[in-house]
């Protein structure tokens, strides 16, 4: 009976993962060492947020049109609701097609105006900001090549002279998931070594966070990124991975959690490579995606591990679950309140607050 209640809370977000630990019994061992329950106990000061998604809609429809294709969602209540459970960092996507329409032109008034627009909810609300080229190493779908390296820091030198002085401003995710690029993993360093070294002519106190190679999938990151080793004068740099929990690790999730092939600590020992990456190198990392379905509470303690490594491990510097944003509608992904309640993965994320 009490396995049977707290699944049906659990759901409908209405008891935190622990008590569905507890009942299935005992809670789940400590994750990096130190024999600490997951969400408790001392931890290494971190960010925790959500990325808002939208800007990145529409991608069938280039540039498209703003508020029909894609948005940029300014909203200061969706901002202080994320923040009061404290995920105060949020990662807005663009498109390099949108935000600059064509290569080594100005970029475009109105796009930087909306883009502004959502800083400033998300500084009213109580949340800093990291700005990603949501592009999957492409321009207008053509992949980026070494020949682009001039264009690509281009547009970032242009963005870092836009919002460096934004008090929301936390750092410049230079792309999202780069992959099947023409010049490979190397010329995939190289891009993001000119895109640094041109922020850093203008910004030198924000964070830069440099994907890896291959999807920035955290558990095929050393085989994909040897050459990945971006020098930067500010020291502050982060390498940042994702990681899904599907069979495909894609995020899609389209099949049942047993039918996924999913454990408990699928998501802990996926991290493994990236941490153990970060280590050989003393460099710092950020987890800018994860996230798990609400289709079964199982999903739950695998979020709840994961989070517990990321906020256990000194090399990462937080992370954002994937998404929110007005868009989602009934994506099982999604953590958008419904009809003024939260999902069932606030439960587990709200354990895990920025502590910075």
């Amino acid at each position: 009976m009490l396995l049977s209640l707290v699944v049906v809370l659990g759901l409908f977000g209405l008891a935190p993962i622990s008590a569905f630990v507890r009942a299935v019994g005992g809670g789940p061992g400590p994750a990096t060492g130190g024999g600490r329950e997951p969400g408790r106990g001392d931890v290494t000061a971190k960010w925790f947020g959500v990325s808002i998604a939208g800007g990145e809609f529409g991608e069938a429809s280039l540039p498209g049109i703003r508020g029909t294709d894609y948005v940029y969602p300014a909203d200061q209540a969706r901002s202080a609701y994320f923040a009061s459970k404290g995920l105060t960092l949020a990662r807005l996507p663009v498109r390099w097609e949108r935000v600059q329409r064509a290569p080594l032109t100005p970029l475009d008034a109105g796009d930087l105006s909306a883009v502004r627009a959502a800083l400033d909810a998300a500084h009213s609300g109580g949340q800093r900001v990291i700005v990603d080229l949501h592009n999957f190493g492409r321009y207008y779908g053509r992949p980026l090549g070494r020949d682009d390296a001039t264009a690509f820091a281009d547009v970032w030198e242009r963005l870092a002279v836009e919002l460096r002085n934004h008090p929301a401003i936390f750092g410049y995710e230079l792309m999202n998931e780069p992959h099947d690029l023409p010049d490979g993993s190397n010329g995939w360093a190289q891009l993001a070594q000119e895109a640094t070294t041109a922020i850093r002519k203008h910004d030198m106190s924000h964070w830069i966070l440099v994907p890896g190679y291959h999807w920035q999938t955290a558990h095929l990151w050393p085989e994909n990124n040897l050459s990945l080793e971006v020098r930067d004068p500010a020291g502050r740099l982060l390498y940042a991975a994702h990681q899904y929990f599907d069979a495909n690790f894609s995020g899609r999730y389209r099949r049942g959690y047993d039918q996924e092939g999913a454990t408990a600590t699928v998501g802990v020992e996926r991290l493994r490579p990236f941490l153990d990456w970060l280590a050989i190198r003393k460099a710092r990392g950020i987890l800018t995606e994860y996230g798990v379905p609400d289709t079964d509470p199982r999903w739950l303690e695998v979020l709840d591990r994961f989070l517990a490594t990321l906020q256990s491990s000194a090399a990462i510097e937080g992370g954002l679950y994937w998404a929110a944003g007005p868009w989602w509608h009934d994506d099982p992904l999604a953590i958008e309140p419904r009809n003024g309640l939260d999902r069932p993965q606030m439960a587990v994320l709200s354990n895990y607050q920025s502590t910075r």
